[in-house]
């Protein structure tokens, strides 16, 4: 997806999006997509199959830019579960 968006537009796919696109490239991750409207706002979601992978990626993306978070997110294996009192 992110490389069609590329071809829409080149500017859809900002510069802070592709220096996390190569860090997460550079650390072998799985996949990426740029959300949102793309440019310089939004997020990137990264893909990893280790935990060897997501540390490294943590640990270099955080040099890029003190502003990024890397938020853990993991896939449910459940589907949607409430968790506590409502």
């Amino acid at each position: 997806n992110t490389e069609a968006q590329r071809r829409l537009h080149p500017d859809l796919i900002g510069k802070s999006a592709q220096g996390a696109i190569d860090v997460a490239m550079a650390c072998r991750a799985l996949g990426w997509k740029v959300n949102g409207a793309g440019g310089d706002g939004g997020s990137v979601t990264i893909l990893s199959a280790t935990r060897e992978t997501t540390h490294a990626f943590e640990d270099r993306v955080a040099r890029l830019d003190e502003r990024y978070r890397v938020l853990p997110i993991r896939v449910s294996t459940v589907g949607l579960e409430v968790r506590g009192a409502l």
